[in-house]
Parts: C-alpha cells; sequence; structure tokens
C-alpha cells in the first residue's frame, strides 16, 4: 500500500508518483529530481489536473485537492480502460434547439474517442483535436476538444486559434460578457463548464478542465457533461454544482432557452465532485 503524500513531501513515494503521472500525460514541469525529489508546487498542480479528471476504484469523482492518498494511487495506477468509464447514456433534453443543440450534437458524436494504449494525450482519433504544431509535445486536451467542437459548429475557432487554457478561456469569456458564475443559477445545455483549481480572480494563472453541460438534473444540482481528456477519452459524466472547484459557465450562444430537466440514467451513477 502506498503512503500518503502532498506538498512538501519527499521521498521515493514522490519519484513513484511523478513516474505515474508522467506516464498519464501529466509530467511536473520541471521534473522531480530522483536524487532529491520533493512534492513541490510543479508536481501539485499536476495532482490537481489529474485529481480533476479521473475517477475512484468506486467511479466517483476524485476530491480536487492535492493529496495523494489511497483513492488517487489507485486512480493513478488505473487511469485508463473500463476503470474510468462512466457507463452513462448520452442524450440531449428536449427544448434544446439551433447552435446549442450542434454543439452537443458535433461533441457526444465524439463519446468514447480515446487515446491509443501507451500515448498519454495523443492517438489515431484524439490527434484531430490538437493544433499540428503543438502535438510533439502531447499536451492536455480537454480545452483542445471544446475548441475542436466550437469549429466545427461555427467554422472558427474561439479567438481566431484553438485555446489551449481553461484558465485563458474563462478570461475570453469574461471579456465577452459570457462567463456565467457557478453562484446557485442553473446552466444551460450547450454551455462549457470551467473548473479552476484556485479562484481565477487572485492568480495570473492556474490549471483546469472544461467540457460541455448536458443534462441539468430535475432538482437542479448535478449536471450530465461531455468532456474530452476524461479518463483517457471523450466521456459523458457527472458533476455536481456544489464542488467550489467548478467556477462557472461560460454561454457561447448568449441565450437561456427553456428546457426539459433530467438527468442521464447508465449502468453507473458516478455523482461526485470530480474525471479525466
Amino acid at each position: 500500500m502506498h503512503e500518503t503524500i502532498r506538498f512538501n513531501s519527499s521521498g521515493p513515494a514522490v519519484v513513484k508518483l511523478a513516474e505515474l503521472l508522467e506516464e498519464h500525460g501529466c509530467a511536473p514541469k520541471p521534473p522531480v529530481d530522483a536524487d532529491n525529489p520533493v512534492f513541490d508546487r510543479a508536481v501539485e498542480n499536476m495532482v490537481l489536473y489529474f485529481q480533476m479528471t479521473h475517477q475512484d476504484r468506486h467511479g466517483n469523482w476524485l476530491d480536487v485537492d492535492g493529496i495523494v492518498g489511497s483513492g488517487t494511487w489507485w486512480a493513478l495506477e488505473n487511469a485508463v480502460g473500463d476503470a474510468q468509464r462512466s457507463f452513462l447514456e448520452a442524450g440531449i433534453p428536449a427544448g434544446i434547439i439551433g447552435e446549442r443543440r450542434k454543439i452537443l450534437e458535433t461533441a457526444v458524436k465524439q463519446h468514447g474517442v480515446r487515446e491509443d494504449p501507451g500515448c498519454p494525450n495523443r492517438g489515431t482519433e484524439v490527434d484531430k483535436f490538437i493544433p499540428p504544431e503543438t502535438l510533439a509535445a502531447a499536451p492536455p486536451w480537454c480545452c483542445y476538444f471544446a475548441s475542436w467542437v466550437t469549429r466545427e459548429v461555427f467554422g472558427e475557432d474561439p479567438v481566431g486559434r484553438a485555446v489551449a487554457s481553461c484558465y485563458k478561456a474563462y478570461q475570453h469569456a469574461l471579456s465577452l460578457g459570457r462567463w456565467e458564475p457557478n453562484d446557485g443559477r442553473v446552466p444551460t445545455p450547450g454551455d462549457a463548464f470551467v473548473i479552476l483549481h484556485e479562484d481565477p480572480e487572485t492568480v495570473d494563472w492556474c490549471t483546469g478542465h472544461i467540457g460541455f453541460v448536458l443534462q441539468v438534473a430535475e432538482d437542479g444540482k448535478s449536471i450530465n457533461t461531455v468532456e474530452g481528456n476524461c479518463g483517457n477519452r471523450v466521456k459523458i459524466g457527472r458533476r455536481v454544482l456544489a464542488d467550489p472547484k467548478l467556477r462557472g459557465f461560460i454561454n457561447i450562444i448568449g441565450d437561456h432557452p427553456e428546457f426539459e430537466r433530467g438527468s442521464l440514467r447508465g449502468a453507473k451513477d458516478v455523482g461526485g465532485s470530480g474525471t479525466r
């Protein structure tokens, strides 16, 4: 059994952690020094990103706290394949029409697209989401997936290029007046949800995760999602709106149509607060 480690931990467990993070496309930069391994901020940032995008052995999203305990160790060792499937169906609610529906139809058609085995952040199907000039770096691709969907629907990238950073996506939405904070309001299917591991009003940059709102539960407390780079694939998931790191939503279209609420049914409830 692995020991629980966190910021400022040191020793062989940190080396093992760095190896697993690198294996799954979350390599700390700068890398861990094998002769003097320390759990520094670079390691913590990648742990936070990994936790945002993976499930534990019970199908619940990992706590995004930067602490590598039994749940995160398990996910690191079971980060791909059926262990990270959500087993949720895909469905677009009644009332969602026009460009909003096109966004979700385009995203849902990619459901199940995944990285090639042993190729973190790369794959025969995944590479189409990533700009050719950045392919060699094998970057995390959740934001690239969202940009690709937008480009497929509107014929252009949201800011003239594919967006690589969730923080920059938040900033751009804010500048356009399309940012809606997660303050108790109910999002609309076709919006993009944004998770940031730090308060974006207090930092210059931070890691995050992004995807699309697919369904809203009848009680308005959780959403189904379709998101890229989630368990090494494009995945249908479920997230709770009470998650403090789910900072808000990008209203891509700018409207608030009426729609039918109701979460998706599937063989496995992945309710919780965080995926890959």
